[in-house]
């Protein structure tokens, strides 16, 4: 299926340069900056010149972030909006770096590390694409979000993200020793299901009920922690 969306070179390679950007929205009437895709805009002050170096401004709803180089802007601006506004079946896809990118930026975005251990168990159910909706709630579930009650307006502030959650299922025959992780408690031991289903395939096991799945163990883990005993130590 043919991309309905630019990429991140793409969306920068679109830019147009307005002296006005009132002619796009009336918010921005008499700032200058460029507008990306026919869709958003970062607004730029100063010409870059040594005696007025540029600077570079971009507010998406109630956030708003600010940087000397326009890059960096535009990253966010691709990740957190305009793929947004492309509609609900936008696919990012591992094999053509679109999910990469997009972590990237929603890190950025939100000023916390691209840990690629963490988020990669995040979308380890993804096998090739995931939609754009759908990499967000992913996103939104796993990191911690400050937030000003007062203003109501979202710090771009360092934030160190949970703990991520995994969960690992194991069964033990008189034979064999068999594991499965998953991102839920019942996504792993259905993981483990399959994997003993298929392992009666291969080994030509007739009775589909050769196991109990009462006998099955599933555990909570986090990254990062280590465990004695099954217990975690402090």
């Amino acid at each position: 299926m043919p991309r309905n969306y630019l990429t991140l070179p793409e969306f920068r390679a679109s830019a147009k340069w307005l002296d006005d950007l009132g002619e796009f929205t009336q918010d921005e009437a008499g700032n200058k900056g460029w507008v990306y895709a026919d869709t958003c805009y970062i607004v730029q002050t100063g010409t870059g010149e040594i005696d007025n170096p540029a600077h570079f401004a971009l507010i998406i709803e109630r956030s708003g972030w600010d940087n000397d180089m326009v890059e960096p802007l535009e990253h966010i601006l691709w990740a957190t909006f305009y793929l947004g506004e492309c509609g609900g079946d936008v696919m990012l896809s591992k094999d053509d770096g679109t999910l990469d990118c997009f972590v990237q930026g929603y890190c950025a975005a939100e000023n916390i590390e691209v840990d690629g251990d963490l988020w990669g168990v995040v979308f380890s159910r993804v096998e090739r694409e995931i939609s754009y909706r759908e990499a967000r709630d992913l996103m939104d579930q796993n990191r911690d979000a400050v937030f000003d009650l007062d203003t109501g307006y979202t710090e771009t502030v360092p934030v160190k993200p949970k703990p991520t959650i995994i969960w690992h299922a194991e069964y033990v025959s008189r034979h064999f020793h068999f594991d499965a992780y998953d991102v839920s408690e019942e996504a792993a031991r259905n993981t483990l299901i399959d994997t003993m289903h298929s392992h009666a395939m291969q080994y030509k096991i007739p009775d589909p009920a050769w196991f109990s799945e009462d006998d099955i163990v599933v555990l909570e883990r986090k990254l990062g922690t280590g465990y004695r005993d099954n217990e975690e130590i402090r």
